[in-house]
């Protein structure tokens, strides 16, 4: 039953002693996303393929190919992508069926139109999607102006050290 007291300025303070450290969950979260980084440009998937981790994740990480010729079942177009390890090609539609999140990296102004396809499919399926470009905003503005109206999640930085902390914090990565 909760204490009947209420909740004090102090209450923090007191939750931080060591008689409550027994209460704390102490092991580390092991949630993670189901969800798919997507690197738009070639300078992207070299950075992809230095800070993906091998072995099994929830999580896949992908490269752009190409826009498909053909249009989906709902009217949209659809993207072939390359799996990072190299095993083939799959399309995007079939990415999204079991995907959570969807997550792009872009360096520049070369992936403007994979971007906006790639956002325009994960809106009509309601998958939330992030990205991050990565280079001096004065050059990236075509790829931020194409992944802007798709991404709730969107970071503009020079740092490719940002990339692996991001995903880290949004748990595509652990």
């Amino acid at each position: 039953m909760p204490s009947a007291r209420p909740t004090l300025l102090n209450s923090s303070a007191r939750a931080a002693t060591a008689s409550e450290l027994k209460f704390r969950i102490q092991a580390r979260g092991t949630w993670q996303r189901a969800a798919r980084v997507i690197a738009i440009d070639d300078v992207a998937a070299g950075l992809l393929n230095r800070i993906a981790p091998k072995g099994e994740q929830a999580s896949r990480f992908l490269v752009f190919d190409r826009v498909a010729d053909a249009v989906s079942a709902d009217a949209t177009r659809d993207v072939i992508l390359r799996r990072l390890d190299g095993d083939g090609e799959v399309a995007l539609s079939d990415e999204l069926h079991d995907a959570d999140f969807i997550f792009m990296i872009a360096t520049g102004g070369s992936g403007a139109e994979a971007a906006a396809v790639i956002g325009e499919a994960c809106w009509r399926r309601s998958v939330t999607t992030g990205a991050v470009v990565i280079g001096q905003p004065i050059r990236s503005a075509e790829a931020v102006a194409a992944i802007r109206p798709h991404a709730r999640v969107l970071l503009v930085t020079e740092e490719q050290d940002d990339v692996l902390a991001l995903l880290t914090a949004l748990r595509v990565m652990q």
